[in-house]
């Protein structure tokens, strides 16, 4: 009995053993050395060890690499190219590395160099396309704007969600006086970014300038409430409400406009001329003489000036005001017509006749009458 009870207790050790043969992690260890070994069976044993530990460090370096270059850059392609390779090097980490020569691993080292070479590839290729948008802009800020234009339609043809190229094609078309093209420009550039307040902006310019001044609103409405601070937009929906009547919309914008900015003698203008237009040229005096104050080199606060002074019936300063506008204007066809009528009021004809001709050479078909009238 006590025979079968020892060789029972012996079968059970050796399940015991054998089972926590399959327990252990599948992680190697260092191996301690017997100093009883045969030193070649030592030798294998720390070469398989120093290729584990190497191998390991060359995969770890690989990966700290592959981090770094991802941080250096945007590009989804790139990105994904090197995210292939850190999965593929986290799944070589968990094999058996001991029986892997290093120099096998390199193939992953020359395969990411490869993709560095078709990121830097493409990377000279788009520096070369962008090139023309800077190009561009040199010859849009030097008022070329037709040369320009050919560089950023280049610029959104290889650039389809390039919301600059759009942004800048479409001021190029405003200032040609395309303004239904820039239009569709700045709108593009809203469906890349539908929370750009420069392209609501210029969007409102346009359509003030073709005279959709509900639509001007609508856009500078957008331009403000994405930055309350836009002084231009607060000026030119004044303008567009100005246009649409709406004098009490447009006298809070203007307000408005000059707590952001107290020295804008435009401002002083515009709204001198809607109490010029009320017949309060008292009260137009005082505004506008705030405008040539801070700006004494505006030529149209002058103009408008020399308007008031004409309707306040002081012939001689509106003289003296429309001669100034013309100085720093000489085309303020304006200035020649209302000159001519305050000559005329002095009893000047002759001097009267020559600035309404001069108004009528640039253009000023108002000045008809008078010439008609008053020149025979």
């Amino acid at each position: 009995m006590k025979k079968i009870f020892l060789f029972s207790f012996l079968i059970l050790i050796c399940i015991i053993v054998k089972s926590q043969q399959y327990r252990t992690s599948p992680e190697y260890v260092n191996m301690n050395f017997n100093t009883n070994l045969d030193p070649l069976i030592k030798y294998v044993i720390s070469e398989r060890n120093n290729n584990l530990t190497r191998n390991r460090d060359y995969l770890i370096a690989l990966s700290d690499w592959i981090k770094e270059l991802k941080s250096k850059t945007d590009e989804e392609e790139f990105i994904n190219s090197m995210n292939k390779f850190s999965n593929a090097i986290r799944e070589i980490y968990f094999m058996d590395l001991s029986n892997i020569n290093t120099n096998d691993l390199k193939i992953i080292e020359i395969k990411i160099s490869e993709s560095i070479n078709r990121y830097n590839n493409r990377l000279n290729e788009k520096k070369a396309k962008i090139t023309e948008y800077y190009k561009g802009i040199e010859l849009y800020e030097a008022s070329n704007f037709y040369n320009a234009l050919y560089c950023f339609n280049n610029t959104v043809s290889n650039f389809t969600d390039f919301i600059g190229g759009y942004l800048y094609k479409g001021l190029t078309l405003y200032f040609l006086n395309r303004e239904s093209e820039a239009i569709l420009c700045f709108d593009k550039a809203l469906d890349i970014d539908n929370k750009n307040e420069n392209a609501y902006f210029y969007n409102g310019m346009c359509h003030s300038n073709l005279g959709s001044y509900e639509k001007a609103i609508t856009n500078f409405n957008k331009a403000i409430l994405l930055n309350p601070l836009n002084e231009d937009a607060y000026y030119y929906r004044a303008i567009s409400y100005t246009n649409l009547k709406n004098e009490e919309s447009a006298i809070s914008d203007y307000k408005k406009a000059l707590e952001l900015n107290p020295n804008n003698a435009d401002i002083y203008n515009n709204l001198s001329w809607i109490k010029f237009e009320k017949k309060d040229y008292s009260g137009a005096l005082v505004l506008i003489k705030k405008a040539v104050q801070i700006d004494p080199n505006n030529s149209n606060a002058w103009d408008s000036k020399g308007e008031i002074n004409f309707n306040l019936g002081k012939y001689q300063e509106c003289i003296l005001d429309c001669e100034k506008s013309l100085q720093l204007d000489p085309k303020t066809s304006n200035s020649y017509l209302i000159k001519g009528r305050a000559f005329f009021k002095l009893g000047k004809k002759k001097e009267a006749c020559a600035s309404w001709q001069k108004a009528k050479e640039l253009g000023d078909t108002k000045v008809l009458d008078f010439i008609s009238k008053f020149c025979k």
